[in-house]
């Protein structure tokens, strides 16, 4: 890795996570991976010309960070393996740091909602193709390929743990509260049958 690259790779993750959380976003290695990809590290026209680091197309409203309009000819992958080339219009952005905010307000949809709170890179990916974010059919292989030889994982952990995570502490969840017994059981053997442990605590109101 040139030392260009390492700089492009710190300055991306520091944005990444300064906005993430906000968004219910816990990782930063696919994204920083797509940016890598996108953007062919910051070389590609979009990313010169129009700082846009994720290739995010134009539409109203999708971007309150960009500042403009950037056309360009793109291409997209057909199922069949064939390209669809036509002109296209791409988002604008001031910076690099607006180039990330952008992508985190492009995917606060409910479109992207499967990403909310997803700490596995890999599952993270996965969500993003199958909603639609990009055709490209290697698009996911080719991202964790990039994450796995640049080490990008080491940048999901903020401070090294998970940036939600409470050192000595457990969150317990709590799925409800019975005065009768027998609905109790009857919502614990539902969980039980979904894969979820759970008990039965009896207390005073």
């Amino acid at each position: 890795m040139t030392t260009a690259q390492e700089t492009f790779i710190k300055e991306m993750a520091s944005y990444i996570q300064k906005y993430a959380l906000k968004y219910n976003i816990c990782v930063c290695s696919p994204i920083l991976a797509q940016a890598i990809l996108e953007s062919n590290w910051g070389k590609s026209e979009l990313a010169i010309k129009a700082n846009n680091y994720f290739g995010i197309k134009y539409s109203k409203g999708r971007c309150p960070s960009a500042d403009g309009i950037y056309s360009k000819v793109g291409s997209e992958q057909n199922k069949d393996g064939s390209y669809t080339t036509s002109e296209m219009q791409w988002c604008k952005f001031p910076n690099k740091e607006a180039s990330v905010v952008g992508y985190l307000d492009f995917t606060n949809t409910s479109r992207y909602a499967t990403l909310k709170g997803v700490k596995s890179p890999e599952q993270y990916l996965k969500n993003i193709k199958k909603a639609g974010y990009a055709t490209s059919l290697d698009y996911v292989p080719n991202l964790l390929n990039i994450i796995k030889t640049l080490n990008l994982t080491q940048y999901d952990n903020w401070n090294g743990q998970f940036p939600d995570a409470k050192p000595g502490m457990l969150f317990k969840v709590q799925v409800g509260a019975y005065s009768v017994k027998a609905n109790a059981e009857s919502m614990l053997q539902k969980l039980k049958e979904a894969g979820f442990e759970g008990f039965i605590v009896e207390v005073k109101k």
